[in-house]
């Protein structure tokens, strides 16, 4: 898993890692975009010259999910030049691996079938964690009841 700071569901995260995929599986929000050439930005990539003017498909927000095989591939490729999603987005564009684009890992908000929320683009998946995961928290969706809705097939292992 990527920077699991998880705010949201781990149960609905485990029905959904559990479902049978490709061997090779990248798992996350997709997204691909212009490259931070500005040193005042937060995501200033130094080595932007070497991306290009826009970035490759890769995940971003709170968490992305690697499948086993994956992980074993990239162990010895480790690379602190980018920010680590852009790093991993790049790893696997040279691997083959299937992208699996999953909205519910990086929803504005709770909904009923969500699994992280983020606080894109005003920070890097959740703004003032140790504050807004108590708020978070406190809210009916998150904090009562069945995570799951009876009739949600989306995140059932069938």
């Amino acid at each position: 898993m990527g920077l699991l700071q998880l705010r949201g569901k781990t149960d609905r995260l485990s029905l959904l890692l559990a479902k049978e995929r490709h061997s090779q599986a990248y798992l996350g929000c997709m997204k691909k975009g212009p490259v931070f050439t500005d040193p005042k930005l937060k995501w200033y990539e130094p080595l932007s010259y070497l991306l290009g003017s826009e970035y490759f498909l890769h995940a971003y927000g709170p968490l992305y999910a690697l499948s086993a095989d994956v992980v074993a591939s990239l162990v010895a490729l480790r690379n602190n030049k980018y920010n680590e999603d852009v790093t991993i987005g790049a790893w696997l564009l040279a691997m083959n691996v299937n992208f699996e684009n999953n909205r519910r890992l990086c929803e504005r908000k709770y909904t009923p079938t969500f699994i992280a929320v983020l606080d894109i683009p005003k920070c890097s998946g959740l703004c003032n964690p140790e504050t807004r995961i108590l708020e978070l928290h406190r809210q009916e969706m998150c904090s009562n009841g069945s995570t799951l809705p009876l009739d949600d097939k989306s995140l059932s292992l069938a």
